[in-house]
């Protein structure tokens, strides 16, 4: 295997004359020069922090987070785990003779790896072999496990977790035999204005669909459904930079997740990435400064008929939010674009088994980019709406008990009673910015709108408070004229503020 199954992965002859013509990193001849090193046996402490020299020159050594790691457990770590590790590193040169095509940025693609292969590359970053200055990986994030080692005892333990279950395996000769898909979503320049310009989506008549808003549970507990990851624009954020977050977490108990790392440049606004496959290998509690390791975690899900897990994970990223530029109409379509791009990928990411419960028709989400992103929980929401209504899927919301979603349960439920569409929720997103300037609570603006004689007594009553957005803005704010004019005004009202847009 080198990488890459251009059959498996329904690739025409085009598409895999592409696929050699790309930027490739070159991993077999970044680690052969390293074979002799990594081949000898390391007894100790000292032989490893010796190996870590001779690999990287004087200045290098043992990360701290690691040492304290080993202590207490030398004889497992040396007798087994770090031969294992060292064979795995030694392997890549074979596993990838051609190296790995880069998932490039406004390419759709998609990379298909073995565990096998994965896990080679995750021996090769133990060892800070994959951290090359190289105009190949330029625009990816760095695969590179030092600053953990050393500084992160939570994140080491979770890495050293995997390869103990690997090795174990592979002892009683039972390595997994799977695959982990690897895809880049691009939503094109013809399909966002035909989708999300402002009058396409004021004039879309697709039901919102299904929403089931959770204040307990998480993400990972719902089977079957298409799982967020709330991305950086650099997949993987600061999962080997000490992040305890959601996506930083995600990559620590699905380690295979890390291999993207590796090939994947950053995200475009309209781009999303899927990973299809990976598996779960611990347990955990807590998020943030409380995030800590809580076990081994055995993943039930059954494989589908590419020796994929039935597990699929998107990444997309939020926009950086300030008080009110995330309400600008241009940075609303962004979020849906983005999020449109996340659910919207082909089938050849997944293989559905409704009767198993593995259907995939729904999204399993949260508050996303609501967290350091500083993003409005409740305007989020109803964007990830509009996306999924889009494509099709129902949402499953997980709010974590966060107060900014109060509220969430009734008005999905309402709407949803209603039976509104796309085009009416962005129509009333776009005009509570206008009317009420962020002075109102989103949740009952749109609850109100399902009754205009009572949208328009309170707004009468805002404006003689002097507590409305636009003073001059008439009732009929639906109406036509007024919708054809909405992103002048909004514009000219963020001009006013001295608002930027922060991407």
């Amino acid at each position: 295997a080198n990488g890459w199954q251009p059959v498996d992965c329904g690739m025409s002859a085009r598409e895999t004359k592409l696929l050699f013509s790309e930027p490739r990193v070159p991993v077999g001849a970044w680690i052969s020069p390293h074979l002799p090193a990594l081949s000898r046996s390391v007894e100790s402490v000292d032989g490893l922090a010796k190996l870590m020299k001779e690999l990287h020159g004087p200045q290098a050594g043992l990360g701290k987070s690691l040492e304290a790691a080993i202590i207490g457990q030398e004889r497992n770590f040396f007798g087994s785990l770090l031969p294992f590790v060292q064979k795995l590193a030694c392997e890549a040169p074979k596993l990838f003779p051609d190296g790995v095509a880069v998932l490039q940025r406004q390419r759709d693609g998609t990379r298909r790896l073995s565990s096998r292969q994965i896990a080679s590359l995750l021996a090769c970053a133990f060892f800070s072999l994959l951290s090359k200055v190289d105009s190949v990986i330029e625009k990816c994030p760095e695969l590179d496990f030092a600053y953990v080692f050393d500084r992160c005892k939570t994140q080491t333990q979770y890495l050293l977790h995997y390869f103990q279950r690997l090795e174990e395996a592979d002892a009683a000769g039972e390595f997994p035999e799977r695959f982990v898909d690897f895809h880049r979503r691009v939503v094109a320049e013809e399909e966002k204005k035909r989708k999300f310009s402002n009058d396409a989506l004021l004039k879309s008549n697709a039901p919102l669909r299904d929403f089931k808003a959770h204040s307990k549970g998480e993400i990972q507990d719902s089977k079957g459904a298409i799982h967020a990851d709330f991305a950086n624009e650099w997949i993987g954020g600061g999962a080997l930079m000490g992040g305890c977050v959601q996506e930083e977490i995600l990559f620590m108990i699905r380690p295979e997740c890390l291999a993207s790392m590796l090939f994947c440049e950053v995200m475009a606004p309209n781009e999303s990435i899927i990973i299809t496959g990976a598996e779960r290998f611990s347990s955990y509690s807590g998020y943030g400064h409380t995030f800590t390791w809580k076990g081994d975690y055995r993943d039930p899900t059954p494989l589908d008929s590419h020796k994929r897990l039935r597990t699929v994970i998107v990444a997309f990223d939020a926009l950086v939010a300030t008080s009110s530029n995330q309400y600008k109409m241009e940075n609303m379509q962004r979020e849906i674009i983005k999020a449109y791009a996340a659910l919207s990928f082909p089938r050849s990411c997944f293989e559905s088994h409704a009767e198993k419960g593995y259907a995939f028709k729904a999204f399993a989400t949260g508050n996303w980019g609501c967290g350091a992103f500083r993003g409005h929980i409740p305007l989020k929401a109803m964007l990830q709406w509009i996306s999924a209504s889009e494509a099709g899927k129902d949402i499953v919301y997980y709010d974590y008990g966060d107060a900014g979603a109060r509220g969430l349960a009734e008005v999905t439920r309402k709407l949803l009673e209603a039976e509104k569409t796309v085009g009416w929720l962005w129509r009333e997103l776009v005009s509570y910015y206008v009317e009420v300037g962020m002075r109102g609570d989103l949740f009952s603006y749109l609850i109100e709108g399902l009754d205009p004689q009572q949208r328009e007594k309170n707004l009468a009553e805002a404006r003689a408070q002097g507590t409305c957005g636009r003073t001059h803005l008439e009732s009929e704010a639906v109406t036509k004229s007024i919708l054809e004019g909405l992103s002048a005004k909004m514009n000219a009202r963020s001009r006013g503020r001295g608002d930027t847009t922060t991407t």
